[in-house]
């Protein structure tokens, strides 16, 4: 999916600004999403629950509170719909 590897590629990017080369950028961020999609692969519960697993005033709950104060998740859930749609007429 390319809005996915987009993703990896701004985040490899973001940590290359910030001193990290990018081979060792490119192998963290891509085994650490790995490890991600392998624990929710496996988890019996809900992901909403897994993904509210955090010590609040953490690093993860900062990440998500920024990106829900940002509504950073609908345009994923739009475009999914468009993409629905476009299927859907073929």
């Amino acid at each position: 999916m390319s809005a996915y590897y987009m993703l990896l590629t701004v985040i490899i990017q973001w940590c290359e600004r910030n001193g990290l080369d990018e081979p060792s950028a490119r192998a963290y961020i891509t085994e650490f999403t790995g490890a991600l999609s392998r624990k929710a692969a496996t988890w019996d519960g809900d992901l909403e629950d897994l993904a509210r697993e955090m010590t609040p005033g953490g690093l993860n709950w900062m990440a998500l509170t920024h990106l829900e104060e940002k509504d950073a998740y609908t345009p994923w859930t739009e475009i999914l719909g468009s993409i629905l749609e476009k299927v859907i007429k073929e």
